[in-house]
């Protein structure tokens, strides 16, 4: 991992474990940054989507979920995501484009079925194509 990081590659972790246990993981293989607090993608009753701090520490200030500064929260935070959060935020969100191009900027999807893995590695090798 550290290789590749080290070559210009951006890693993600893409699994089906539990999105703190997942967090946890790509801190201790370098994935994630260790000083910075992950954010979690959640959802709803309503279906409302916003991101909530996974430490005990910021518990309480969660923030509302806009595609568009994805890559802003990037820069403080590591960004989990799980399939059923990304679904919603997809279904919810007027254009599916801007999320799509933003997806760089998670660091964790978690909770992912096989299908939602190939969804989200196509997604990210046909935007982020691999030079030759």
């Amino acid at each position: 991992i550290r290789a590749l990081k080290e070559s210009g590659h951006q890693v993600a972790m893409v699994t089906g474990d539990q999105p703190l246990t997942a967090l946890h993981v790509a801190k201790e293989v370098c994935i994630c940054k260790n000083d910075r607090t992950g954010l979690l993608l959640t959802t709803s009753p309503s279906s409302a989507v916003r991101w909530v701090p996974t430490s005990s520490e910021s518990r309480g200030s969660a923030i509302p979920f806009q595609a568009a500064e994805m890559q802003t929260l990037s820069q403080q935070y590591n960004l989990v995501v799980t399939e059923k959060a990304l679904n919603v935020a997809l279904e919810n969100t007027s254009s599916n484009e801007i999320l799509w191009k933003n997806i760089d900027s998670i660091r964790v999807f978690a909770r992912m079925s096989p299908q939602g893995m190939f969804r989200c590695l196509s997604k990210i090798t046909s935007q982020f194509p691999h030079p030759r």
